[in-house]
């Protein structure tokens, strides 16, 4: 069976955001995500998990200036420190409210940066990322392995992963991202100007991510 978690960034907003909790577990939810809780002091959003019953299954890490419009920093080869220190200070939030993973948003590649270069950035960032997380305990994956792309769209596909979202070397030289969804053999394609990487889905039903970066580096 499928498991639901409310989003409080999204559900509930006729409730102020700590209300929510109450709202998602009176209509019957058990876990819960939003996008960032930065905004209020660990021990608040705690207390709110237990009080009512709820566990939390998803945050991301620190975007940037969100607000500016900034949609992660990760791929910003001048802001590696700041970078590193929002995967400290998300691990804090996780482990204080019993998260299990966290989400790193790629950004958006700043202007007048190479891509490669940004591409470059953001996988050193993960690897930074996924080290911490291992070490605090946390899960984290990443495939980098050196199968074909045929191969780990299949080894998805037979794990029922619902959509994936594939970059491989032809998607790299024109800048598109192809979508595959379970079951449909056709696929669509999205200008990589519009398409965000997310992280691995897995644990809250979503979509899984699959990105050749090896080939997309050369």
């Amino acid at each position: 069976m499928p498991k639901f978690a409310a989003n409080l960034t999204l559900l509930f907003n006729e409730h102020a955001f700590l209300d929510r909790f109450a709202a998602a577990a009176e209509a019957g939810f058990k876990g819960v995500e939003y996008l960032f809780p930065y905004a209020w002091p660990a021990a608040q959003l705690a207390e709110a998990l237990q009080a009512n019953a709820l566990v939390q299954v998803l945050h991301n890490l620190p975007p940037g200036d969100w607000d500016a419009g900034e949609r992660g920093i990760a791929c910003h080869p001048d802001r590696v420190g700041e970078f590193q220190d929002g995967v400290g200070r998300g691990i804090d939030y996780a482990l204080a409210l019993g998260c299990p993973q966290l989400n790193c948003l790629a950004g958006i590649r700043p202007e007048g940066v190479d891509p490669e270069r940004a591409l470059a950035t953001f996988i050193d960032n993960l690897g930074f990322a996924a080290a911490a997380l291992d070490a605090a305990g946390l899960r984290s994956e990443i495939d980098l392995r050196n199968e074909k792309i045929n191969y780990k769209v299949r080894e998805h596909s037979l794990a029922k992963v619902p959509v994936m979202l594939v970059v491989g070397k032809r998607e790299a030289e024109e800048r598109t991202v192809a979508i595959r969804r379970l079951g449909d053999k056709a696929q669509e394609s999205l200008a990589l100007e519009r398409a965000q990487l997310v992280g691995d889905g897995r644990g809250r039903g979503e979509a899984d991510g699959v990105a050749d970066l090896p080939d997309a580096r050369r």
